[in-house]
């Protein structure tokens, strides 16, 4: 797939429910928690950070 082409852009946009595509820094503070010492006591959580869309 290839977000660059406004076409392709426009139909997995319109497919999510908060109508954009997420950026790298969107993750962060998943990242970060998971990283920290917050998560100390998670053991094989999933977190989807997907703005509404799941693909499987």
């Amino acid at each position: 797939m290839n977000l660059d082409d406004p076409k392709v852009r426009k139909t997995w946009r319109d497919k999510i429910a908060m109508r954009r595509i997420g950026d790298p820094e969107d993750v962060v503070g998943a990242v970060a928690f998971f990283a920290s010492d917050d998560a100390a006591l998670s053991r094989g959580q999933t977190l989807n950070v997907e703005d509404g869309i799941v693909l499987s």
